[in-house]
This record gives C-alpha cells, structure tokens and sequence, in this order.
C-alpha cells in the first residue's frame, strides 16, 4: 500500500507541474489563459504517465547528463508516437509545433524536448527524494491517506462527467431538422461520391491593366453583433445527407511563386451541390475558397474528420441555411504537399498571386460561377459572390487575399491565426497590420464596394492571443471596422484542432450566404 500511494503521488506531482508548465507556455507564447487539465483539473496526466515511465527506466540512473539525454529521447518518441497515434486514429491533433524552432512536421521541438529533459531532472532529482522522505517520515499515514483522497476525488470528478458521456446519457437538446428524422427512419446512410478527377485546365491569360468593374446589386450587410459565440452545429448535420453533392479534383497550371518561377501543375478539389448541371449555363453559384493550414492539402478539407465537411455543407445546402454553392479546396504549397514550416510561410505569402493569376481563372472558367468567364473583368465583377477563408496558415492566406486580393473577394474567414503583412507567427504586429488593413480598405474603397471579415477562433486554441491582439486594434478602429464589416466569434472549449473547422464552417458560411444572403439559386 504504502508503495502504490507513493507512486500515486509522484504521478500527481508530476501531472500538476506538467499543468503549470502547459500554462506557462500558453501565456508567455500567445498571451492567453487556457486550462489544459483534464476536464478543468489541475492535472496533465501525460506528464504524471511519462515520470513513471522515466523513473522505471532511469531511476536508477545516477549521471545527470545521461538522466537528461535518455529523457530528451525518450519523451521526444513518447511525443511524437502519440502525435502519430491521434492523427491517425481520431483525425486530431492535441499540441502543435507550429512557428517553434527546431521542430519536425510540428509534433515534437528539440526545445520542448529539452524542456521534458529539465523536468524530467527536476522530477527525479528532487520531486521523488521529496516524496520518499515524506514516506519515510512520521507523516506517512497522513501523507498515504491524503493521496488516496485526492486520487479517489480526481476519479469520482472524472466519471461524473465523462461516464455520461460514454453511456449515451448525456445529450444535447437541439431541435430535430430534416436530416435528422431521414437519419432515424431510413436507418441507413447514403455514402459519399469517390472524388472523381476532371482534366486539366489552362487559365485564360489575365490583361492589364486592372479595369473598373462594374459591380452586381449591393448585398444585404450582415446583421450580428460584433462579438459573440459560435452556435453549435445539429448533430444530424455531421452524417451523410440525403441529398448530396459530389467533389470532383482539377489540375491547373500555375507558377512556382516562393521558388523556382518556374510553370508548374497544381491540384484542387471542388464540390458541386447535388443540382448543379454543367450543361445549365444560365445558373450562377456562390463559391467559397478554403485553405488549409500547415501541413495541409488540396484533399484535407473534404477527408478529414472523417468528411464531416461534406457532409455539413451537403446538410446545410439540404435545409436551406445556404443556398447551392460552389466549395473549392486549394493549396499554397508548389509541391501539392507538406513542406518544412519556412518553406511553407514564404508559399502562404506568394498564394495571392496564384489565386488571382490562375487558381481562380481555371475554377471559374470551368464552373458556373457569378463570373461570366474567366476574364479579369468577369472576376471582378462578382465579387459580391465569393469568400475565402482557413484555417490557422490558411488564415494568415486569407488575411493576405483581404490585402491582395479584395478586388475580387467581397467575404473573408481568418480562423485562428492573425494577419503576418507585418511580422510572423513570433510577433504579429497588430498595430502596423491593422494600419496597413485601412490602408487597403481606404486605397481599394472597400467601404462604398462592401467587404466583410468573420474572424473566429477556439476559447482554448493556442494561436488566439495574436488572433485577439488584432481584433481588439482593428475594433478600436470603430470608424472603419465596425459591426457592419468585420466581427469575432469564439468556439467554446475549442483548441487548435481539425475536429473545431465545421463550427466555424456552418456559422461563417450562413453569414456570408445564408438565407438574407444574394443566391437566387435554391435547392430542389
């Protein structure tokens, strides 16, 4: 008994200092306060899990340096395996790397890993001789009988909230929606269309200089107040709808803009709603462009989470909350894959060209889109009907077309990242970006042509402090960045994963396009 407690209460140590340093880290990088216990405990069970691993293969270790070195290996593999295991089994991710020197493919920094060595030093040098002078005091009953208080606290708080869960008890009281009673009576689920590939297609040639274009019919202005919280999504909305539509994949020529210059091939996937007809040319469809972040792909909007974006877009479009629209998923990187994190953010800074110059010409001039062809004319003039939005890296791009590109984007979706005009992921400058954004609206007359900014994030995402830097400048602004053009929703409990992208999907696409929205399409 008395050496089970003992190990009880190095794993509690260690999970609580694991918690303090999670903080740290959260405040000192990005300025925010998040809770990264477990279920708003102060306790980080990985780290309490690690120390006993560490003091059963080290504890006997007695060089200091070999104690340091083997923990540096040995949490690094810890790391970067569970990285691996969550990725791939539950398409999430629970820390990220991201802007971190020293680091691979974002999951594991040689100097967080030399962080885990010092906290493994402290731990075993100083946190178990500690503990095991408490046991051996004339305070070890108390010592014993409390860890297995707090311990049997910690596991009643634990199943009180999470038995619930698991048993199907706990359930969210929503309003039943079509897709939902379909999903009950049916007991069966429609699947999704294989993304089928269409040939490539050559963008027609951009000329200059930029014409004045002459603009469709003023929208509606959103009408939300500029602070709020996201809404949740309806359950049924994550399953296949009944009525779907089909993604298809296109190849585009582009240029290798953060490289070589050189011509190269670029891939994107493009959802069609369930009505479109390419034979129909007098219909005209809303269309989104959405960029993933670092690490990302063309493919990773429509696969990841198991398709729950298709599948929302397809239940949203199903129950009217938007009307038929185009979805294209695109890519920054030259080489249709992931690249190392410097390489990556010199594509994000380059993508504007791309967009303007041949992603879009090559998706427009193919489906039937506001513009009536591909020209730059066509483009611009439509631009009432187009937003684009990402996710983290994808954000900094999408603040980056709100700079480059607003001439032919009227809607704009950042999620979780700030914009880098000035500065990076290190210091994003808030003030000088948020001087260079009225700059543009100013230059670009933004104010009389219509913009608007859905800017979102998690209440637990580790990128909100700069995200939130810059909209408090940006609102301080209130003569050009009021309600009408710009606001900033939070997802409760949301972190910087994958499993967060729908919520900010379904609430900024029924902004951008929802029923208030300018479509004359509807779905039959």
């Amino acid at each position: 008994m008395k050496k089970l407690t003992k190990y009880l209460l190095l794993f509690m140590a260690a999970s609580f200092i694991g918690w303090l340093y999670e903080i740290a880290c959260m405040e000192l990088l990005f300025g925010v306060y998040a809770d990264r216990g477990v279920l708003h405990l102060p306790l980080c069970p990985i780290y309490g899990f690690g120390l006993l691993i560490l003091i059963a293969i080290f504890g006997r270790v007695r060089s200091g340096v070999l104690l340091f070195a083997g923990s540096v290996l040995l949490t690094s593999g810890i790391e970067i395996s569970v990285s691996y295991f969550m990725e791939y089994a539950f398409h999430t991710s629970l820390w990220t790397y991201e802007g971190w020197p020293l680091s691979f493919q974002n999951r594991i920094s040689l100097v967080s890993s030399c962080i885990f060595g010092l906290m493994a030093l402290l731990n075993i040098k100083l946190i178990k001789p500690a503990v095991e002078k408490l046991y051996d005091s004339r305070y070890k009953k108390a010592v014993m009988i409390s860890t297995c208080l707090v311990f049997i606290f910690c596991v009643i708080w634990e199943l009180y909230f999470v038995w619930p869960a698991v048993t199907g008890a706990a359930k969210s009281e929503r309003t039943d929606t079509s897709a939902e009673i379909i999903a009950e009576e049916e007991g069966n689920i429609t699947p999704v269309e294989d993304v089928q590939p269409s040939p490539t297609v050559t963008p027609t040639p951009s000329p200059t200089p930029i014409p004045t274009p002459t603009p469709f019919p003023e929208p509606k202005i959103p009408d939300i107040p500029q602070r709020g919280m996201t809404e949740d999504i309806p359950d049924a909305y994550l399953l296949p709808a009944k009525i779907q539509g089909r993604v298809e994949s296109i190849s585009y020529n582009s240029l290798d803009f953060a490289g070589s210059n050189e011509m190269i091939i670029k891939n994107a996937n493009v959802y069609l709603p369930a009505s479109y007809d390419p034979e129909d040319d007098e219909a005209r469809y809303d269309i989104f462009y959405m960029m993933h972040g670092f690490g990302g792909d063309a493919e990773e909007f429509f696969s990841n989470n198991d398709g729950m974006e298709k599948n929302l877009i397809d239940n949203m479009i199903m129950n009217g909350d938007i009307p038929p629209m185009i979805i294209v998923a695109a890519t920054y990187d030259a080489g249709n894959g992931r690249r190392d994190y410097d390489r990556s953010e010199e594509e994000v800074r380059a993508f504007h060209r791309d967009f303007e110059e041949y992603l879009m010409p090559a998706v427009e001039g193919q489906y039937h889109s506001y513009a009536d062809s591909s020209s730059r004319e066509d483009l611009m003039a439509s631009r009432d009907h187009r937003a684009f939005g990402g996710f983290s890296m994808g954000a900094v791009t999408t603040w980056f077309e709100f700079c480059y590109n607003s001439d032919y984007i009227r809607y704009f979706m950042p999620i979780s990242a700030a914009c880098w005009y000035y500065g990076d992921i290190h210091d994003a400058e808030p003030v000088l970006n948020t001087d260079y954004l009225i700059s543009v609206v100013n230059e670009k007359k933004l104010d009389e042509r219509g913009y608007f900014i859905y800017a979102c994030t998690g209440t637990l995402d580790s990128m909100r402090g700069e995200l939130d830097l810059l909209m408090d400048e940006m609102f301080s602004r209130e003569d050009i960045f009021d309600a009408e053009h710009a606001v900033y929703y939070y997802s409760e409990g949301a972190a910087h994963e994958l499993v967060a992208l729908p919520e900010y999907i379904y609430n900024g696409l029924k902004v951008f396009f929802g029923k208030d929205g300018n479509s004359e399409n509807k779905e039959e």
